[in-house]
């Protein structure tokens, strides 16, 4: 444990990292007069050779690495030709991909593996970033589509980028900052038994799953990574987990079922907890923001103190029963095994299926030159069952022996208690080797983990807020994205027969697991369907959507448990309609709201990332309960004016609701959101709701744009 905490930082001016190759897209043909093949692309060469003849004296930082000695300008005499050809490369990709379903995932991932290709330090990867920039906003394709609101979005995306090159963010992304500040909020917490297991198992300790954001798999470096939270994003972590926490523990119910005996002992705990919490608020600092977790268990303890108060002089009636005492059976629905977890770092990855297209795996690469081995391995493989966790580890152990680059993967806990076979399979023909059965083996095996893992996700708290996301945005997803790019590497290889430069294994692996990855999609899907926006209702949809195809030559077959899967999950098609009819609703309320992350007619920031994402839940919660929710802090001044946030809100409830009857709810909603009605009267926004603000028209048209 170094002063600071446990976290040792290596200053990036210590390191150097070679430039790798760049990635050239599919398809790619490079113009034999390029750059002078056109005035624009003569432009490109100009403005580089421009950069690199002030190089290394261009900027200040370039500088101050060249005195020091760190950088020598013979070491990247290849660079000026990189750009130049990163360039047209990206150029190519984009008008390849910009139309894609996927395509803002696809190009991201190879604009990163561009800026890692450049090496450390990313000598010239700005002049790149540069280019980049300049030809998507100025960019005028006659012979394919450039959707403006997809320019906006890669513009946007590429803008932030560079700032967050360029700025100093370090200090507020230091993972022994993040330590303290989770380390603060530990203390902050109850000592009653429901936060006993955090606190026994966080204590002194670093729970990298808050500090970091989800890992991200990027086909073109063949690297997984991870962005570590900034302090003020680990906050609003924090302040969500402990509403989740203190919501689960239902003291009502456990008075009910005479659990709690001792009232008395029980107030007085909530008032030595009080006390604490007064006292670490007085001896220690806390940003503004740590102060609203602070208030979440304050207001929560004063109510539960009141609640005992009234409850005692009852129970004091009553003759004591003799009852074990055991009140995490009162923490919800498996919420304690949420909070258990909560600390690991998930298994969560498609990493295995990933390295068959992308790494050691890929069949085109496969030894078997030691075919008694693998044949031991496949003969011991194939005759383990699968009717536990365990055994599915044991088994992809036998499996992988080879690969140790999975231990990670295979050295975690499973987060599953039973095992869940795919409702979805297909028919295909049996392996005709041993090296076939031995992918076979994999993928089945690997197929039911990954769809284990994915149906006891931890980070799905509320089902409607966190499933489109966390399942059909990132699950669904990276499934997605491997299915293409099986498919591609299907297509390549079968062009190749001709040639007798494809392999009948090839072939096989990619072909059975192009299928089995659909089946894990739509097995997956089924199963959270209830709570997705976006669904694909068969294969064929899907083969037409995603690859122009009309007609499939397979079927996927649903097994005889579907309906039991459905059960699980559906409660009842009143549940289903009502959830349909809330995602309905929460949508008409974005899409009224979304000019809010906008400028104002003044071109200003209406308001920032951060309020906005908190203004858009506190207004999916008030339309879910049909009440006003905890709001703590408020979001405080906003670049628009009382009126326009009043007419806007108005909208939305005319929307919903019709005009014959104001809920007003709704009325004190916008008073607890927004800091700048402090000074307003309820009855007054009331009378003036539906007023609509003096240029209401010319504002909006001027802030869409």
């Amino acid at each position: 444990m170094t002063p600071d905490g446990p976290f040792i930082a290596i200053d990036a001016k210590n390191m150097k990292m070679d430039a790798s190759p760049s990635f050239i897209p599919d398809g790619f043909v490079l113009k034999e007069d390029y750059p002078k093949c056109c005035p624009y692309h003569k432009s490109v060469l100009k403005h580089t050779l421009d950069w690199w003849e002030k190089f290394p004296n261009c900027c200040r930082s370039h500088t101050e690495m060249a005195a020091s000695g760190r950088i020598k300008k013979e070491d990247y005499e290849y660079v000026p030709e990189k750009i130049i050809n990163c360039y047209v490369y990206f150029e190519y990709h984009l008008r390849s991909k910009i139309n894609n379903d996927d395509w803002f995932r696809d190009i991201n991932h190879y604009i990163e593996h561009l800026a890692f290709s450049f090496g450390h330090p990313q000598i010239g990867f700005h002049e790149l970033q540069v280019l980049i920039t300049s030809y998507i906003k100025t960019i005028k394709p006659n012979t394919w589509e450039f959707p403006d609101d997809r320019r906006a979005t890669l513009i946007t995306y590429l803008t932030k980028t560079n700032q967050s090159t360029n700025s100093k963010k370090g200090k507020d992304t230091d993972l022994n900052l993040l330590y303290s500040t989770y380390q603060r909020w530990l203390k902050t917490v109850p000592n009653l038994q429901y936060f006993s297991y955090l606190k026994q198992t966080t204590t002194s300790k670093a729970p990298m799953n808050l500090f970091m954001y989800d890992m991200d798999y990027n086909p073109y470096t063949g690297m997984t990574s991870s962005q570590v939270r900034t302090k003020a994003e680990l906050i609003q972590v924090l302040f969500d987990l402990t509403k989740q926490v203190l919501s689960q523990i239902d003291t009502t119910q456990m008075v009910k079922d005479k659990v709690i005996t001792n009232a008395q002992q029980f107030k007085i705990n909530l008032i030595n907890d009080k006390h604490r919490l007064i006292q670490l608020k007085l001896v220690q600092e806390y940003s503004k923001s740590e102060v609203k977790y602070i208030k979440v268990i304050k207001q929560w303890l004063d109510s539960e103190k009141r609640y005992f108060t009234e409850l005692i002089p009852e129970l004091q009636k009553l003759p004591a029963p003799s009852l074990k005492l055991t009140p995490h059976s009162y923490i919800r629905k498996n919420d304690e095994e949420i909070l258990k977890n909560i600390h690991k770092s998930s298994p969560m990855t498609l990493h295995i299926l990933n390295d068959i297209c992308f790494g050691r795996l890929k069949p085109w690469a496969f030894n078997t030159s030691n075919i008694t081995k693998l044949s031991s391995i496949v003969r011991d493989a194939a005759k383990m069952g699968i009717e536990s966790p365990d055994d599915l580890y044991k088994k992809l152990k036998t499996l992988l022996v080879e690969y140790p680059e999975f231990e990670n993967v295979l050295s975690s806990n499973p987060t599953f208690s039973s095992i869940e076979h795919l409702p979805y399979s297909f028919n295909h023909s049996d392996a005709t080797d041993i090296a076939t059965k031995y992918y076979k083996e994999i993928i089945d095996t690997e197929a039911i983990r990954y769809y284990n893992e994915v149906l006891v996700n931890p980070l799905i708290i509320d089902k409607e807020k966190d499933i489109p996301y966390q399942v059909g945005n990132k699950v669904l997803g990276a499934l997605k994205d491997l299915i293409c790019k099986t498919k591609e590497e299907m297509q390549t290889l079968q062009s190749m027969q001709d040639t007798k430069d494809a392999n009948d294994l090839s072939l096989f692996v990619m072909d059975y697991l192009h299928k089995s990855l659909l089946a894990l999609f739509f097995s997956i899907q089924e199963h959270y369907e209830l709570f997705l926006i976006d669904k694909f209702h068969n294969l064929s949809e899907f083969y037409f959507y995603t690859f122009n195809i009309q007609n499939v030559d397979f079927k996927l077959i649903q097994a005889s448990t579907q309906e039991e899967v459905n059960n699980t999950f559906i409660s009842s098609n009143e549940t289903r309609d009502k959830v349909k009819e809330l995602n309905n609703q929460k949508k008409i309320a974005y899409e009224k709201l979304a000019f809010f992350k906008g400028n104002n007619i003044q071109k200003e920031e209406i308001m920032s990332e951060i309020d906005f994402e908190r203004l858009l839940n506190f207004t999916y919660e008030l339309i879910e309960k049909e009440s006003v929710p905890f709001i703590a802090p408020k979001i405080n001044q906003i670049g628009l004016t009382n009126a326009m946030i009043r007419y806007t809100f108005y909208e939305i409830h005319k929307t919903l609701y019709g005009t014959n009857s104001i809920r007003y709810y709704w009325i004190e909603f916008i008073h607890e959101v927004f800091a700048q009605f402090n000074g307003s009267e309820l009855v007054t926004t009331k009378t003036k709701f539906s007023t609509k603000p003096t240029n209401y028209q010319q504002d909006m048209k001027s802030m869409l744009g």
